[in-house]
Formats: C-alpha cells, sequence, structure tokens
C-alpha cells in the first residue's frame, strides 16, 4: 500500500496514532434538500450487516465502522455512458489485528440530525440517531479506539492506558494497492 507516495508495509504506533480523511465539499442531502452534516449513523437495523455498527457519508465516500473494522468506499467520477454518469467504486479496509471485536461502544456528541427507516418490522420505524464521536473500550487491553470529527475531517486516535502494551496495535491495510491526495485535496 502506498501513503503519501511512501510504501508502507506495517504501521508501527508508539503510543497513538491520528489519521484523517478528507470530507471535502460535504453534498449528500436529506430528502427535503439539506445539506447532510458529516456524523456517524448508529446501525440500528436499517443495514443488514451486524457487523457495520456505524457508518458517515461524503461527498465521494462512505465509511462503515463495526467490530475492529473500517471499510472505505470511494466513488469517483469517470465521464457518460449513454447520456448517464459512469461512476467507479473503490474499497480499502482496514483491520485492527487481534483487536476485540466485542469491544464496549460510547457515542458521545450526539447530533440534531437523525434518520429514520421503515422496514416492516416496525409499524413506526427506527430512528438512527448521530454522533460526533464513538468511542470503542479496550479494543485492545489497556486501549480504547476514538474515532471523531475534526471540521470537515475523520480522525482516530488510540488512547493508550499506563501500563498497556501499545505494541498490540496492528492495523491490515486491504483491497488498495496505492492511496494519494489529489491537488484538491480529494482522495485519488
Amino acid at each position: 500500500m502506498y501513503l503519501n507516495g511512501t510504501k508502507c508495509a506495517f504501521l508501527a504506533l508508539s503510543c497513538f496514532l491520528s489519521v484523517s480523511v478528507m470530507a471535502k465539499n460535504i453534498v449528500p442531502t436529506t430528502g427535503q434538500g439539506v445539506p447532510k452534516p458529516l456524523c456517524f449513523i448508529e446501525n440500528k437495523g436499517q443495514m443488514e450487516s451486524k457487523d457495520v455498527q456505524f457508518t458517515l457519508s461524503s461527498s465521494g465516500v462512505n465509511l462503515y465502522i463495526g467490530k475492529g473494522q473500517l471499510h472505505y468506499q470511494f466513488r469517483k467520477m469517470e465521464g457518460e455512458v449513454a447520456g448517464a454518469p459512469r461512476m467507479r467504486t473503490y474499497r480499502m479496509d482496514v483491520t485492527l489485528l487481534g483487536a476485540n471485536p466485542e469491544a464496549k461502544v460510547e457515542t458521545t456528541g450526539q447530533q440534531a440530525y437523525f434518520e429514520n427507516f421503515y422496514n416492516g418490522s416496525s409499524a413506526n420505524g427506527i430512528t438512527a440517531h448521530s454522533y460526533s464521536r464513538i468511542t470503542y473500550k479496550e479494543v485492545y487491553p489497556g486501549i480504547d479506539w476514538v474515532l471523531y470529527l475534526n471540521g470537515d475531517k475523520v480522525e482516530y486516535d488510540f488512547v493508550v492506558q499506563p501500563g498497556a502494551d501499545a505494541g498490540r496495535i496492528q492495523l491490515q491495510y486491504g483491497g488498495a494497492s496505492k492511496l494519494g491526495v489529489s491537488a484538491d485535496g480529494g482522495i485519488c
């Protein structure tokens, strides 16, 4: 995998890690045409996968979060075919090797934005709330994984408690052979 032009086989962490994904020009909208804020939406059953606990959508990228994994789905316009836009999709997975897949989840920063889903199992539908911060407690012994919003970026940190072994943190990247940042700040 390439990160900022440098080949990376393993990412060593001494105490803390912060990774950002630019969410430039956020344009997804609600059904009423109101811009959708950048936020983590909880999975309350609207997605079939029980492994996905939260989602985040922005212009050109969807992020699925859960059970010690991040799944990025990038979309890129590649012209038109018969007058219809042609979209190419790329996927990149990040797995926390050896992490606790059942780590306790804490949410903070509940946002005013929410989504309602109707799937036939509930006459009143399902309300999925949104948050600005997700913490997976003890994803490794003595280590919490915190995902949060910082302006128009999604970032995550590992918070290592005194005495915990930061060397247990290992990230495995899959699905991407190259990853870079374009001149306009987008991911390419």
